[in-house]
């Protein structure tokens, strides 16, 4: 996931401009510290390998881990989730949604990869691919989702992006208000890769962040293969964690 590096195109800038124009929210106040007693990561197969145990001893309380794309699940999904579970450690999932497969055969390839799995920390639609495909764009995101939640009902999906690709694909705020107030059903988790909380803006419309990508970690350290993975923080009160279902927070 790399959606808090993305540069908008030339041709986004209208889009892009019009949001700003309009207003965006600041996440945290001037100087702020975030909530920062409940952080967690997410990976997928470029992680290799997953020591759950080790990544709870780095300061980890769970895992999003990555379901799939396109039309193919996570190669890696169905071992961690089993690594996770023996470990006690809460996962999500996510679903890096691609505009070259149609939206209704990647929900139905969602919820072939995750059947009737457990997710606290709910399931994801990542929004952040370039693939220039046939279903590019929002309206294609829209269908995505509705269609998730006819193959899954009873879960709960969020949409994680980043700050600047949002604000290129999403609805205009003026001219397509109505559609872009849709989305603010879901809860949004942010890629925004800084390490001053108060740079932190919010896109419309939403009004608060469920979570936030901040950058990378030590992937050793977290217990992973990979140089690096990447580092999340959970908005919200250890409380609130554990009443959502992350249990204890996660750490030993």
């Amino acid at each position: 996931m790399r959606a808090g590096s993305y540069v908008p195109k030339i041709w986004q800038y209208a889009n892009v401009l019009l949001h700003i124009v309009v207003g965006t929210k600041q996440a945290f106040p001037p100087g702020a510290v975030v909530q920062q007693s409940v952080r967690f990561n997410d990976i997928s197969f470029y992680q290799i390998e997953v020591d759950f145990l080790l990544m709870k001893s780095a300061g980890s309380s769970g895992a999003v881990l990555r379901a799939g794309q396109k039309n193919y699940a996570d190669i890696c999904y169905s071992t961690f989730t089993k690594r996770a579970k023996a470990d006690g450690m809460p996962t999500g999932s996510y679903w890096l949604f691609d505009s070259r497969a149609r939206p209704r055969d990647q929900a139905k390839k969602w919820h072939d990869a995750i059947g009737n799995d457990p997710h606290p920390l709910k399931d994801w639609a990542d929004y952040e691919e370039n693939y220039f495909g046939k279903w590019r764009g929002w309206r294609n995101l829209y269908d995505f989702l509705e269609y998730s939640k006819e193959e899954m009902p009873g879960r709960e999906f969020g949409i994680y992006s980043g700050y600047y690709y949002w604000l290129a694909n999403s609805p205009n705020p003026i001219f397509q208000k109505a559609q872009l107030s849709y989305f603010s059903q879901y809860p949004l988790w942010l890629a925004w890769y800084t390490k001053n909380a108060a740079n932190v803006k919010i896109p419309r419309p939403w009004f608060e962040l469920w979570g936030w990508q901040y950058g990378f970690e030590d992937g050793i350290r977290y217990g992973v293969k990979s140089r690096e993975i990447d580092g999340d923080v959970f908005n919200g009160t250890l409380a609130q964690w554990d009443a959502m279902g992350g249990g204890k927070h996660g750490n030993l």
